[in-house]
């Protein structure tokens, strides 16, 4: 048996796969822009957090 996601609809609403994607991909972008925001590097190449509640490592 195949599972495969079903078109979407004629109302022109996404099929609950393709909502899932995009709030999966809307969800990945956010923690990306918000870990570019606290990151940065140092001269050693090291990772340095800029909250100060995380650990520098």
């Amino acid at each position: 048996m195949n599972i495969v996601p079903a078109p979407a609809s004629a109302t022109g609403k996404p099929s609950l796969p393709e909502e899932l994607a995009a709030i999966v991909e809307r969800t990945r972008q956010a923690v990306v822009r918000d870990l570019a925001l606290r990151v940065t590097t140092c001269d050693a190449g090291r990772v340095r957090f800029l909250n100060p509640t995380l650990t520098n490592r």
